[in-house]
């Protein structure tokens, strides 16, 4: 229906009642609210007591018809699943549009608040419910697209129900425009909001008439526009809002002012999380935040950075268990990647060079030896040893990683670093497999340097001459910090930068930008720490060296 709603005035406004006096079948009892988008009645059928929503028709010429043919197909998707209500019928009248659904008493907002209150086991329950109501939408392709406390419905003996799926409301709102918010999704007036960030959009981005019915559109992709659908992203966001609100009795992580901060990364809820009693459900970081280190790696300041880092929830579960279905996996990505972002020089290049041994001498016995294991095995060596890593020390420290993976595999256990009771190699590896491995990496250990000369980059690196060795570790750093000047931008340049350069039509067009957009703010008195050869070189000496990089293949050499 999209926008096309929002700026036509009733010309008549009747109590709900009076839309049901034409359906006989239906008894009205009162009325359960009434906003601009919604008149909602508790009704009598013969089959119970069911919910009647009405939507009043000021324009005739609204394409009611497609949004009816969909709940249908909803409807239909979702009967069998065991916690999720769809409409179940859908009616149009000449003077309203009718939805119906089965009565429930309370909906989780309302539970919140009675006594007698709900306690952690009930919470947990409630919780695992939502998660697997989720899974059961997504699995048949439905996205729910408003979930908010108000539309999760709990019985009497707590078994919850999702409900009110909204394939009817806009996927795309304009961030700088309240009133479709509030016309489609604030309908208790309370002001929180649970969607999801990316479905606020730059106020360039307008629902507009395609082939006569009015539909969302995705401005945020590429080339060429096309419409927007919910996405089981979006609805994950908005059920971990509901599940933050239900274990911090009834407090919203967001409104709609906060939630648009968040999204311009100027918010983080993360003081309502503290509210939090159970530490396991606060946060999977909490007994990692609070582990006793001590040595400088992470700094208090990359631990008070991480604290400001989500995780994500993805519905992976774990390969062959009998519930694999129903499981879901915690994502640390963001946290991980801002510890990587804390290595210094020799600590990246220790991490690049046990990958590259990894990847040709370990791979080709156990393929289950996958590059996050060792990124598992690089935070444990680096946290484990005392003082900063100097550069004279990089053979030693990647010594110790091969001796620490060693270790872990005689021991059948890797601890994931962030929450260490997980077990990384758990079903990985045979008795064949691991009894190899631990051959090869006694031989590994034993070569000491030599070691360095099994990874295929340094073998090449070796047989250089000087200058041409030179050349190559000089396009190498100049790629590298053209690399990370574009992610060191202020977040409210980067999306415009980036939209920019994703619009570029050829390279040559995409470095010009760069430099026009990025350069100069990178070259400003040092805002995000050093970058030399930007600083120093011109515009031309920057291409050139590029250009005559990329086409003696030095890219293709770091690659490999």
């Amino acid at each position: 229906m999209g926008n096309q709603l929002t700026g036509i005035a009733p010309s008549q406004i009747l109590p709900v009642e009076q839309y049901l006096t034409d359906l006989p079948d239906l008894e009205f009892d009162n009325s359960l609210g009434s906003t601009r988008f919604f008149k909602v009645a508790k009704a009598k059928s013969k089959e119970g007591n069911v919910v009647v929503k009405v939507f009043v028709i000021h324009d005739p010429s609204l394409p009611l018809s497609s949004y009816k043919t969909r709940l249908e197909e909803i409807c239909v998707n979702l009967k069998g699943t065991s916690n999720c209500i769809p409409f179940q019928k859908s009616v149009q009248q000449e003077k309203a549009a009718l939805l119906y659904r089965q009565y429930v008493k309370d909906s989780l907002y309302d539970r919140i608040s009675t006594r007698p209150f709900l306690n952690t086991v009930e919470k947990k329950w409630i919780a695992c419910q939502l998660l697997c109501a989720l899974n059961q939408c997504h699995k048949l392709k439905v996205c729910h697209g408003d979930i908010k406390s108000e539309n999760v419905m709990i019985t009497g003996w707590n078994w919850l129900l999702l409900t009110d799926f909204a394939s009817f409301k806009p996927t795309y709102l304009p961030d700088d425009n309240p009133s479709d918010f509030s016309y489609f999704f604030d309908t208790s007036r309370r002001r929180t909001c649970y969607i999801a960030p990316e479905r606020f959009v730059d106020s360039s981005s307008r629902n507009v008439e395609v082939t006569g019915q009015g539909q969302n559109l995705d401005l945020t992709a590429t080339g060429e526009v096309k419409t927007g659908d919910l996405t089981p992203a979006m609805d994950i966001f908005s059920a971990g809002c509901v599940i933050t609100e239900l274990f911090t009795e009834g407090s919203p992580p967001f409104d709609l002012s906060q939630l648009l901060s968040y999204r311009n990364r100027e918010y983080s809820p993360w003081k309502i999380l503290e509210k939090i009693e159970d530490t396991n459900v606060r946060s999977v970081l909490d007994d990692w935040f609070k582990r006793e280190r001590e040595n400088s790696w992470p700094g208090v300041d990359v631990l008070n950075a991480i604290k400001e880092t989500g995780v994500f929830v993805v519905s992976v579960g774990r390969s062959g268990s009998k519930e694999e279905t129903l499981q879901w996996r915690i994502s640390l990505t963001l946290a991980e990647r801002s510890l990587v972002r804390s290595f210094n020089d020799t600590q990246v290049k220790v991490y690049a060079a046990l990958k590259m041994l990894v990847k040709h001498e370990l791979k080709p016995i156990c393929a289950n030896i996958t590059s996050y294991i060792v990124k598992n095995v690089i935070f444990w060596v680096f946290e484990k040893r005392s003082g900063t890593v100097q550069r004279n020390e990089f053979v030693g420290i990647l010594l110790l990683t091969l001796v620490y993976l060693k270790d872990c595999i005689c021991f059948g256990c890797l601890p994931n670093y962030m929450i260490p009771f997980r077990n990384l190699l758990r079903g990985l590896l045979s008795q064949v497999e691991a009894r190899a491995l631990r051959e090869h990496l006694d031989i590994l250990i034993t070569e000491d340097s030599n070691v360095l000369l099994r990874c295929p980059l340094v073998y090449k690196m070796a047989e250089l001459l000087e200058d041409a060795l030179k050349e190559r570790l000089l396009f190498r750093k100049l790629s590298e910090e053209l690399f990370l000047a574009f992610f060191s931008v202020p977040p409210h340049e980067f999306d415009k930068i980036e939209h920019s350069l994703h619009l570029a039509r050829n390279p040559d067009e995409c470095f010009q930008k760069y430099v026009k957009l990025v350069l100069p703010v990178i070259r400003e008195p040092n805002p995000f720490g050093t970058f030399p050869l930007l600083k120093t070189m011109a515009d031309e000496e920057i291409q050139s060296r590029l250009y005559e990089g990329f086409s003696r293949g030095y890219d293709n050499m770091w690659m490999e």
